[in-house]
């Protein structure tokens, strides 16, 4: 080995220290993302009914009991819940924190595919790997959580996208195409993937091949969209646009970059206080991004720099058109794969210059994740979030309840806590389960459980005349001999 080195031109001492220095960025990468993931992962208790549903659905899934869309709707593929059959086979009690595993699983597979691509753009790989899996509060909780089939999408159509770059053969554009109609199914938002995959294959002459892999999940999806019912996605109305616009410019790109602190308190959200170093850090990310996108715009026509750039204006267009309210910010999360991969290629120019914005970036992404208001975070939280389950269901089991209605953001999560030991349906929002809404509905006890923020005043106010409430954790448990007569009881619309 010695004197392989020497007639390479190198010494023992350098190429030790190169794999040193490798050995050292891979393990920063690894604590970056352990940094920005786990305290998600340890709040797993906190995750609300739409997380908690994939998981029931995974659940179901190991049992033979299988459906083609998420529980209630007739769109987002369910593709999620079959990650979680393994833990299944494994026997693993299925819960919120396999849920945050599968998701992390996921994760790393589109991490693998970023540095992928970021190799063939001749980019820096360690920027890339470091930014898609260190990532703001936005996304970061989005990496670590499964619904409906994004995470899944996104690292199908990474897949996808790194397969069609790998050579010209057919076989590669017709099993490019199969994962890009897979994405497709799994989440409509992952069109703004299809133009960089459709140029590669384009390029390589393979465009038809691409589609002939595509079209069979295109066509299954609009069938079963066609023939299921449920909510629907729908287009915000034109006049609606220029509110999204600023949304997006005032609120979406602020979070995306981890500068939470700067967007505009709202109802639902009141952002978080800022520190000395967080804004010195969000002002370093932003120079970072602006010296990157100085150098994107000189070298735009690179193919490799300009099919990407297509995925984040295509999200922002997607966003002014689709966005409703502040939680509208997580349809931004599938351009961040992109961003890590163009700011590579950025970085690979200016190396030093490069890194270093990388790692302020990171420092920016901590803290973006440390400060999280909008989703539980941390094992103070997590404790707290299970013990309060427990004290639920303990409540629940001792009064004999047969049958629970609750809001919708609780209501799934409660029946998973639980292991479905009753059937649990939402008072409003999405009725996921339509059989379980109709078991609650004949269930004889029926308990209503009604949170202080989100009970409908009608609905408490039959409570009131009903029965005397008895404080559950942060819940008002009401025990009735049957569910209300009126109609207060039953599932609202969405």
């Amino acid at each position: 080995m010695l004197s392989v080195l020497l007639r390479a031109g190198a010494s023992p001492t350098k190429a030790a220290l190169r794999a040193a220095l490798r050995s050292g960025a891979w393990a920063f990468i690894a604590l970056a993302a352990a940094i920005t993931h786990v305290p998600y992962v340890l709040a797993s208790d906190c995750l609300d009914s739409d997380a908690a549903v994939v998981t029931l659905m995974g659940h179901h899934f190991a049992q033979g009991d299988l459906s083609v869309f998420l529980w209630g709707s007739r769109y987002m593929g369910a593709l999620e819940a079959w990650a979680l059959i393994p833990f299944s086979w494994l026997g693993v009690p299925m819960g919120l924190c396999c849920s945050c595993i599968a998701a992390l699983a996921l994760t790393a597979i589109q991490a693998v595919c970023v540095a992928r691509i970021a190799k063939r753009a001749r980019g820096q790989v360690f920027v890339a790997v470091l930014l898609v899996t260190a990532a703001p509060a936005l996304t970061a909780f989005a990496q670590t959580t499964l619904y409906g089939a994004r995470l899944a999408a996104t690292a199908l159509v990474l897949v996808a996208l790194d397969t069609i770059q790998g050579g010209p053969g057919a076989r590669r554009a017709v099993v490019s195409g199969v994962l890009m109609g897979l994405a497709l199914y799994g989440d409509h938002l992952m069109i703004v993937w299809v133009l960089p995959v459709a140029l590669a294959a384009y390029r390589l002459r393979r465009l038809g091949c691409l589609l002939a892999g595509a079209l069979p999940w295109v066509v299954f999806e609009r069938l079963c969209f066609a023939l299921a019912t449920g909510p629907k996605p729908g287009v915000a109305d034109p006049w609606e646009w220029p509110r999204n616009i600023q949304m997006l410019l005032r609120d979406g790109i602020p979070m995306l970059m981890g500068a939470d602190w700067a967007a505009a308190k709202q109802a639902g959200f009141i952002p978080p206080a800022a520190s000395v170093g967080w804004v010195a850090l969000s002002l370093a990310t932003a120079a970072s991004i602006v010296c990157a996108s100085i150098w994107l715009g000189r070298h735009r026509r690179a193919p490799e720099v300009a099919d990407l750039l297509l995925v984040p204006a295509a999200t922002a267009g997607l966003f002014v058109l689709v966005a409703c309210d502040i939680q509208s910010t997580r349809y931004l999360v599938p351009a961040w794969p992109a961003l890590a991969i163009l700011a590579s290629a950025a970085a690979k120019g200016r190396p030093a210059v490069g890194v270093v914005g990388a790692l302020a970036t990171v420092g920016n992404m901590a803290l973006s994740v440390a400060n999280d208001t909008v989703h539980a975070h941390g094992s103070a939280s997590g404790s707290a979030c299970g013990d309060e389950l427990r004290v639920v269901a303990k409540a629940l089991i001792d009064e004999g309840v047969q049958g629970v209605w609750a809001d919708y953001w609780d209501a799934y999560r409660l029946g998973l806590a639980m292991n479905e030991q009753m059937p649990f349906a939402p008072f409003r929002g999405v009725d996921r389960r339509p059989a379980w809404t109709r078991l609650v509905r004949d269930a004889r006890p029926v308990a209503y459980l009604l949170t202080d923020d989100r009970a409908p005043s009608d609905l408490r106010s039959a409570l009131d005349r009903a029965a005397v409430p008895r404080r559950v954790g942060h819940y008002d448990l009401y025990l009735l001999p049957q569910s209300l007569p009126t109609g207060a009881g039953a599932v609202l619309a969405p």
